[in-house]
């Protein structure tokens, strides 16, 4: 199935800030963020779910939502039921998932990212951002892999070629998120433990390759499965910022800039927080952190890292909140 935009719904056809006053500049390339779903929903669900959030940033990100490849006709509970109609889509089907389900996961994000990207930002809810660590983990674990590393037979050669040329994005964010099934171990690492890069254990969250793209947790303190959204965050993404339950966040200087994880609370379940806009403003100050190795400090549009002979212009200069 096709990705969808936040923008392709609009009834109007030019694209227009969050309170429907001002067009776009013209020629300024918006920030993109590619949207993962959770367990048994699908993309009008994920749309939904960050209505305020893009309300929030005034336009000033293109939300992106692609459906898993695993269709069904079974929501994750009534209430999804009750907001959506079939088809509903699943990443895996059980929280350890088969080699095959969790391969077909990542190869599907990436070859998205690849033909259509690249995405500033990758936005996760509960097993869609489990979706979103385990591709980053594995891409991020590949380039620091010689072929002799890999698993014989677990990633063909054009999928091990497709995650190391991924251009990651600026923040990951993941919301209620949970961590990726121990089963990615079996995919990219071999038998045995290589160099100190990590330690080959049962657990998949205890592997010592932290990602390194910067990220934002969204916790409910509600919600049931809180305490898997921030073993993620610490057992996954380096620990660069801590976050009191009130919502306020204290933060510390790492590697000579501002990173790594930032984990925001809210009162709520295993649901998008009530008021987004100090999760829009923690985005926001992400996109516009550029960190080496895969942003340059210029101006410039994001794709032209990828590609220098595309210029779409300037990116967008949205202020923070």
């Amino acid at each position: 199935a096709a990705a969808s935009s936040s923008s392709s719904s609009s009834s109007s056809a030019a694209p227009r800030s969050a309170r429907g006053l001002e067009r776009w500049p013209m020629g300024v390339r918006r920030f993109r963020a590619l949207c993962l779903h959770g367990f048994r929903t699908n993309p009008l669900v994920m749309e939904l779910q960050t209505a305020m959030l893009a309300a929030n940033m005034d336009d000033c990100l293109e939300l992106v939502f692609l459906p898993a490849p695993i269709e069904g006709t079974v929501p994750a509970d009534k209430d999804i039921g009750a907001i959506s109609d079939p088809p509903f889509f699943e990443w895996w089907t059980a929280d350890e998932s088969s080699d095959d389900e969790l391969r077909t996961a990542i190869r599907h994000v990436a070859r998205h990212m690849k033909s259509s990207g690249p995405y500033d930002a990758l936005i996760g809810f509960s097993q869609g951002a489990a979706v979103l660590t385990a591709l980053l983990w594995t891409a991020q674990v590949l380039r620091r892999s010689s072929n002799s590393d890999v698993r014989s037979g677990s990633l063909g050669a054009d999928d091990v070629e497709l995650l190391r040329g991924l251009v990651m994005p600026r923040v990951a964010v993941c919301v209620c998120g949970v961590c990726p099934p121990a089963s990615l171990l079996s995919i990219v690492l071999p038998p045995v433990s290589v160099g100190d890069m990590r330690n080959v254990d049962d657990d998949a969250s205890k592997v010592g390759c932290k990602i390194s793209v910067p990220s934002v947790h969204v916790i409910g303190s509600a919600d049931k499965l809180k305490d898997r959204s921030v073993k993620l965050a610490w057992d996954w993404y380096h620990g660069g910022q801590e976050s009191l339950e009130d919502g306020s966040v204290a933060g510390i200087e790492a590697t000579g800039f501002k990173r790594l994880a930032s984990m925001l609370y809210h009162s709520r379940g295993h649901v998008f927080p009530a008021d987004v806009a100090p999760l829009a403003a923690l985005i926001r100050e992400r996109l516009h952190d550029m960190p080496a190795p895969y942003w340059t400090t210029s101006p410039r549009s994001c794709r032209e890292v990828a590609d220098p002979t595309i210029d779409d212009g300037p990116t967008c200069s949205c202020p923070l909140l």
